[in-house]
């Protein structure tokens, strides 16, 4: 999505189906990108916000493989911080 300020919406990484098998490695770190104009460091998915899109086909396999490197302790002002650390979940769109 863009802003007021000019940025363009850039398309995220795409991870493709190869040979009926989507064989992903996710890993939820800390990373500094832009978003809204403005530099922000958050939570990411390989260091890009947002993570990679996924493409699948009927009858494919998905395979992923989710780290989570995110730091233990949250700053004060975060807002994902049950117990005092960040979680991490994976969700998806489409999928039955």
């Amino acid at each position: 999505c863009g802003s007021s300020t000019g940025d363009v919406f850039v398309q995220p990484a795409v991870a493709p189906s190869r040979s009926g098998l989507v064989d992903l490695a996710l890993n939820a770190q800390m990373g500094t990108n832009m978003v809204g104009g403005r530099q922000v460091t958050a939570p990411t998915y390989n260091g890009t916000f947002p993570g990679p899109t996924v493409r699948v086909r009927p009858g494919d396999q998905l395979r992923v493989l989710l780290r989570n490197d995110l730091p233990d302790d949250v700053p004060a002002q975060g807002v994902n911080q049950p117990n005092g650390r960040y979680l991490t979940n994976l969700h998806t769109h489409g999928l039955h």
